[in-house]
């Protein structure tokens, strides 16, 4: 498939791909996805004026074998960009349940996005700021640039920043916002503030009620999400349940109520699945589960 996309098969091998789209309209969805990993691939070496390597590809047809692939819908192709440099069109990278994804902007910031996040962003940065727009979780790191300040505009906060480490939770399903600072400095701004508020590193602002609480980060470790790593310590049940909800997009019901009594704390990949973490609650805990596919809950008992 990936030469079959690169355009250096054979005529007996694109027959042999020609049959298997009309087998599934699955597949053609997933050459089309595929497809489209492609032309971002090229775009993004172009942004970095790198020759076409495929090294970012590669990393992604990896991530299709897994069933981990993100899908990148651009407005228009890569083609279209080499050919009009100028052109500035908003790209948006949605990440699967159970999944993350990282890239690198045009101006050398880096991202990370945790599952179920979806961040939109320009295909090159013009003008004197450099604005993207997440829902979801994302860890930055931010090309420093003075003269260009870097904007997160999420649904309740703006982040503004020059250059600087930093860790968005931000999802518009649900009620919580929290913004924490490992390097450099950040502003918080919008949703009835009176002010902007200022971060210093290791500290960590969380919307409760109407109001930005800031107070230093606890633990570091959570941030391991960023390589895979589902990281929780002397969690309430209800605040573990949470993260998995939003995590694996599905409804969880909790009928052991003494599960209520304790505090959990662990590790898992989040792409072992949320099966594999419950299984790894039972380690320590008295529990049984069941998942209702159609309804897409888990009950705990």
């Amino acid at each position: 498939m990936q030469r079959y996309v690169k355009g250096t098969v054979s005529d007996e091998e694109r027959e042999k791909v020609a049959r298997w789209l009309e087998e599934d309209p699955a597949n053609v969805k997933e050459y089309q996805s595929l497809h489209k990993l492609y032309d971002i691939s090229l775009w993004n070496d172009a942004c970095k004026g790198r020759s076409r390597t495929l090294s970012f590809t590669s990393h992604i047809f990896k991530e299709v074998v897994k069933i981990a692939a993100v899908l990148i819908i651009g407005v228009l192709g890569a083609y279209y960009f080499l050919s009009k440099p100028e052109t500035v069109s908003m790209q948006q990278l949605v990440v699967p349940s159970g999944q993350r994804a990282e890239l690198t902007l045009s101006d050398g910031t880096k991202v990370w996005l945790n599952s179920r996040s979806n961040l939109k962003f320009p295909s090159k940065f013009l003008g004197k700021l450099r604005q993207v727009e997440l829902d979801g979780e994302g860890y930055f790191m931010v090309k420093q640039n003075a003269k260009h300040p870097f904007i997160v505009k999420t649904n309740r906060y703006d982040i503004r920043v020059l250059g600087t480490e930093f860790n968005v939770k931000a999802y518009s399903n649900t009620h919580y916002f929290e913004a924490s600072l490992l390097k450099g400095s950040i502003e918080l701004s919008g949703m009835g503030l009176s002010s902007a508020v200022l971060l210093k590193p290791d500290e960590k602002a969380v919307q409760i009620g109407n109001k930005i609480v800031v107070s230093a980060i606890p633990d570091f470790n959570y941030y391991q999400w960023k390589d895979g790593i589902f990281y929780f310590s002397n969690e309430t049940i209800e605040d573990l349940i949470n993260k998995l909800e939003i995590y694996y997009d599905v409804k969880i019901v909790i009928h052991n109520k003494t599960l209520s009594d304790s505090r959990y704390s662990g590790k898992f990949r989040i792409n072992d699945g949320i099966e594999h973490a419950l299984k790894v609650l039972q380690l320590s805990n008295k529990f049984t589960f069941t998942k209702d596919d159609d309804s897409n809950t888990i009950v705990i008992n």
